[in-house]
């Protein structure tokens, strides 16, 4: 789909096309049709084509069965010398660009993969980064006589599965934990097979809870107490799941409601119902779907539709895309006597607190202001460090809401809600100068692009510091990255080029799915946001190309944000003039 997508900007697609979203669909890349729960049999292929394609999706289900399935394919003469692990294996998932296969004249064919190595798929769903560096697979193919149909007589040395077949045989499903503060969950995606029954997937998940989190989320959250161990599978009695645990699970640090709700968001929203949580030695505790189930996690709070605002003339306005109509007053924190000279912006609710960062003119350069209302805190707004020549569009982190992020002169600085200096924070793992940064809504992830490349990265953070894991590249075939923002708990929305012409697309965050929403033409993405939401939500993209604002959600059908659309605006307002527009998240 990528390929083909990126592929016509050259091919007489106009400059810019509609942004219009008519309506939800699925995440990128998990398209429920076509779904399936296995493979398709070695015998199905009609074609050598499609025997090696089907050979690629071999693996695919539960990895316990991965390599008996794959063995199917090979001919017998080989299949005694590809072993067995005793444990489930890691599937190398591949991306293949060109698939090749050439008959060799003699009943046989040679395929020739080129492949991008997108990561290590394990048997507790997670994608791990990739190990092989290989770019180049050969495949033999032929006949064995008495037998129908063809067979692998020279596979490769490793299990290789398609990184296409994770749409079909697999969902993208988040498991939680707890982030190191326990002040919100954190969660980390990971792929159900398809072939895991719903009466068998309560179980699944609780095992992948207590195996621990994935190597990017790292020491950024809480694993379970150690020693947890399940006694038993999840029964499911019709009103309730029953989830049963080894004493080690009730240790005095972890709270054992607050692992009920850990639990129950890690259960799929089509089967979650209450939940009745057994700890040997304990009473019983019923989880149910309270406000405080709710608050638990920060990526679900968000309103259904989001308050929007864009800058025209230096002022902050709402557009009639809000609620309302856009016809409340803006929040009271931007007041007349600082609503003036701005170019950038981020508002942020949570915690108690509405927060503000705001980009401005000061002589001929800029200034970094934080404000904050509610709470302890008095209304008003604080300088930030110095005036500098550039500032960048800020983020907010939240769970809790007390530290915003902002790029400065290709490097990553963090600020506090009281002002004072500006303090870099190392990235490790990330090279090139970075240009943007975003942060996911459980405020312990963040996406920065630097040097043309998308990376995300845990992090652990206090009141006065912010500490980023070892950052990940995402293995995506995209390329020359410009803008990023986090879509939802897996995805980002990002902008990029490709051969001088600009789009806008979502990627997952381990690579595996990417799709192209916008084309722009020759009109460069210079900023984005997103509002982050349920993977199953429409599109909130706004964003500015060719120095016009744009709203993916606005009324104009090819989405650039139009005079009428600022409430309150100058009557002069021309089309597009509103720019760097952003939401209330």
């Amino acid at each position: 789909m990528v390929a083909a997508g990126v592929g016509m900007a050259g091919c007489g697609i106009p400059d810019e096309t509609p942004v219009r979203v008519d309506g939800p669909g699925p995440s990128p890349g998990f398209a429920t049709e076509g779904a399936s729960a296995d493979p398709p049999p070695r015998e199905a292929a009609a074609s050598k084509d499609q025997f090696v394609d089907n050979y690629l999706q071999a693996a695919a289900g539960e990895a316990r069965d991965a390599h008996a399935r794959v063995s199917l394919y090979l001919a017998p003469a080989v299949r005694s010398g590809f072993k067995a692990t005793q444990e489930e294996p890691s599937l190398n998932l591949v991306r293949v660009r060109t698939r090749t296969v050439a008959d060799n004249g003699d009943g046989t064919a040679t395929a020739t993969l080129q492949v991008d190595q997108v990561g290590m798929l394990d048997g507790d769903g997670q994608v791990n980064p990739p190990t092989q560096t290989a770019t180049t697979y050969t495949i033999k193919v032929g006949e064995v006589e008495g037998k129908p149909g063809w067979f692998v007589t020279t596979p490769p040395d490793v299990l290789l599965l398609d990184v296409a077949a994770l749409s079909i045989y697999y969902e993208r499903q988040n498991i939680y934990f707890w982030n190191v503060e326990r002040t919100g969950l954190v969660p980390d995606p990971r792929y159900m097979p398809r072939a895991v029954s719903p009466a068998g997937q309560p179980t699944e998940i609780l095992d992948r809870l207590i195996a621990g989190p994935s190597e990017l989320l790292g020491a950024a959250v809480r694993r379970l107490p150690a020693g947890t161990q399940r006694t038993g599978t999840v029964p499911d009695t019709g009103d309730r799941l029953e989830i049963s645990l080894s004493a080690e699970a009730g240790a005095q640090d972890y709270d054992p409601v607050e692992l009920g709700r850990q639990l129950m968001w890690s259960l799929p929203s089509s089967m979650r119902k209450d939940l009745e949580l057994r700890i040997e030695g304990q009473s019983p505790r019923v989880i149910t779907e309270d406000q405080a189930f709710l608050d638990a996690n920060p990526a679900y709070t968000s309103a259904e539709t989001p308050e929007r605002f864009a800058i025209y003339g230096g002022r902050i306005y709402r557009l009639n895309s809000s609620p309302n109509g856009g016809r409340d007053p803006l929040p009271a924190i931007i007041t007349n006597a600082v609503n003036h000279d701005i170019l950038l912006a981020a508002l942020a609710s949570g915690s108690g607190v509405t927060a503000a960062a705001l980009v401005v003119k000061q002589g001929a350069g800029q200034r970094l202001l934080v404000g904050t209302t509610g709470g302890d805190r008095p209304r008003g707004f604080t300088p930030v460090d110095t005036v500098r020549e550039a500032i960048g569009r800020p983020v907010w982190l939240k769970a809790p809401l007390d530290t915003g992020l902002v790029v400065v002169g290709g490097k990553l600085y963090r600020f506090g809600l009281d002002g004072g200096a500006l303090t870099q924070v190392s990235l490790p793992g990330v090279g090139g100068a970075v240009s943007a940064v975003s942060a996911a809504p459980d405020g312990r992830r963040i996406a920065v692009v630097a040097g043309g490349r998308l990376y995300v990265a845990a992090i652990g953070r206090d009141d006065q510091s912010v500490e980023v894991q070892a950052a990940r590249a995402v293995p995506t075939s995209l390329q020359q990255f410009t803008e990023v923002a986090w879509h939802d708990d897996g995805q980002l929305t990002a902008a990029w080029l490709r051969g001088g012409r600009s789009a806008i697309g979502t990627v997952t965050i381990d690579g595996v799915a990417e799709e192209v929403l916008y084309e722009r033409g020759e009109a460069q993405v210079t900023y984005l946001v997103d509002y982050p939401r349920s993977p199953t939500d429409n599109q909130s993209v706004m964003y500015v190309a060719g120095g016009k604002g744009y709203d993916s959600q606005g009324p104009d059908q090819d989405g650039v944000i139009e005079a009428n659309e600022v409430v309150n605006g100058p009557s002069n307002a021309a089309p597009g003039s509103a720019t760097a527009p952003f939401y209330l998240n």
